[in-house]
């Protein structure tokens, strides 16, 4: 099977040394090119001199262009015989100078270049490929809402005779992230995430099928589609296994979700990248059974069994659509599910209760999208500074905290013995939050210093009282749904355990780390201070 993916921007001579041309950078289309590949296509790939070629698939072929005319005429060789795709991503010039010989004199205070336009190659490869060919156009806006966007990439579509429209709005689009409205006859679906998330969700859609090989640049999700792929002969890979020689395999995601954290900016698949993984895996406490580590390069898991990965995966409830796994460590333990502006996360019931969901869900607050969930879930979320937009059709949609303006300042303080690793909490006896674990600590009154209020808290609500703060850490976080809070939470270090004072709102005692931690319910503002310190 062939395709025919057209990336990157034309450039238009102007005179014998400048160009006419725009900003596209082509990396979308490669990111097309690549998960073509990765389901065992055969890419012809026209590329614009923009485009980054370097470490392509091996199945991809690069033919380059640089002009309108250039264009034209390599998707006149391309076309014969016709391809069983078509993906039209390229950013075609609309006009072409009227070139001028030599080179255009500088020391004119004004200069005029007259413009010619230049036929729509879009709308002329429906004829000259036929109706068999599975053929997508693009559609770039700038800053219109999402309503106008679908309309004229609908109408694209019917101009042009195409199967799929892609649109998108170059205000949304970010260094990595790419959403787009994939228009079709049917109806018009959003794609967000990474690049290359989107990417692979787009040839999917269009062929039917996830990949049937994993690397680097092949990411979308193939965990969370239900396969699994090992992939040791590219240098990072291999690093890594040699470090762990018990693990079966090495799985490369752009979007999977995972606490830990690399800052490696080295390239994909290279040497260096598997070095500086493996020594952000070996600085924590490194699990023998695998390891999860994301960074600017996507994710990367290192499994014992890919069995019993793929099991776990086929139990999962997952609805159709974009989506990503959740890992914690080399457990797969839920997925994220994206698509129609909104995310929905589900964790197996089995590992609920233990601040995975939340830890992921921390990672979705950075996105920005509206939180999708069935109702019955609706309080986890809202505890989690979640806020209601509305609830229908047994779902709830959720605005994130880092949406929000209407959150309410709030303190709390977590003291730490340094002496036995103790700290003091209780469980709240009075609503909102009775028979909930956590620390002490309310709203800040007018004016009130985060700090300040937080210690006027644990005095009213256990007696305790400390005269020098010595300032641990501090956090910042989302509780509540309405009202919402911004709570600011103060670990402080103490040279000894006063023992509270019983209270009527809050029965405090002092517990060691672990134990505090397997408190149920454990307020989750409370146990991200105390994962902090485990």
């Amino acid at each position: 099977m062939r395709a025919v993916v057209t990336a990157g921007g034309t450039s238009e001579p102007v005179d014998d040394v400048r160009v006419l041309t725009n900003l596209s950078t082509g990396r979308f289309g490669v990111a097309i090119a690549q998960a073509l590949a990765a389901r065992g296509v055969e890419v012809t790939l026209l590329a614009g001199r923009t485009v980054p070629v370097a470490d392509l698939h091996p199945r991809i072929s690069v033919v380059p262009f640089r002009s309108f005319a250039d264009l034209a005429a390599r998707v006149e060789q391309a076309g014969r015989p016709a391809p069983a795709m078509w993906f039209m991503a390229a950013a075609v010039s609309d006009y072409s100078p009227v070139r001028a010989t030599g080179k255009l004199r500088s020391d004119q205070e004004h200069a005029t270049i007259e413009l010619v336009r230049n036929p729509k190659l879009l709308a002329e490869l429906r004829a000259r490929l036929g109706p068999e060919t599975k053929l997508v156009g693009f559609k770039l806006l700038s800053g219109v809402p999402a309503a106008e966007l679908v309309a004229v990439g609908r109408a694209q579509l019917e101009r042009c005779h195409l199967d799929w429209c892609v649109a998108n709005d170059l205000q949304e689009l970010g260094e990595e992230g790419h959403p787009v409205w994939l228009v079709d006859a049917r109806g018009e679906l959003r794609l967000e995430g990474h690049r290359d998330a989107v990417a692979s969700a787009l040839v999917e859609r269009v062929m039917g099928q996830p990949p049937v090989e994993l690397g680097p640049a092949e990411t979308a999700g193939v965990v969370a589609r239900g396969r699994f792929g090992t992939r040791a002969s590219d240098p990072a890979s291999a690093c890594l296994l040699r470090a762990f020689p018990e693990l079966e395999g090495v799985v490369w995601s752009a979007d999977a979700l995972t606490p830990a954290r690399c800052a490696s900016r080295a390239p994909a698949g290279s040497e260096a990248l598997g070095r500086d993984v493996l020594t952000a895996i070996l600085a924590g406490r490194p699990d023998p059974a695998g390891f999860s580590m994301r960074g600017p390069f996507g994710c990367v898991v290192g499994v014992r069994s890919r069995a019993v990965v793929e099991e776990r995966w086929a139990r999962f409830p997952r609805p159709d659509g974009v989506g990503s796994a959740v890992w914690e460590g080399p457990t797969l333990a839920g997925f994220v599910h994206r698509g129609h502006g909104g995310a929905g996360l589900w964790i197996a019931p089995e590992l609920r209760g233990q601040g995975i969901g939340t830890r992921a869900l921390r990672q979705l607050y950075a996105e920005g999208a509206e939180l999708v969930t069935p109702q019955a879930f609706g309080a986890w979320f809202a505890h989690r500074g979640c806020r209601t937009l509305d609830a229908q059709g047994g779902h709830t949609r959720f605005e994130p905290p880092s949406r929000r303006t209407d959150q309410v300042e709030a303190a709390s303080v977590c003291l730490y013995d340094f002496a036995t690793g103790r700290v003091l909490l209780g469980r709240r006896l009075r609503e909102p939050m009775q028979g909930w674990w956590a620390f002490p600590g309310g709203k800040c009154e007018r004016g009130e210093a985060p700090l300040a209020a937080a210690l006027r808290e644990l005095t009213e609500e256990t007696g305790v009282s400390v005269e020098v703060p010595v300032l641990r850490a501090r956090h910042v976080l989302a509780v509540g749904d309405s009202p919402g809070f911004r709570l600011h939470a103060h670990v402080l270090v103490v040279p000894r355990a006063e023992p509270p004072r019983p209270s009527a709102e809050f029965d405090a005692r002092w517990l060691s780390v672990p134990e505090a931690l397997a408190l149920r319910p454990l307020s989750a503002g409370t146990r991200h201070v105390l994962e902090g310190l485990s």
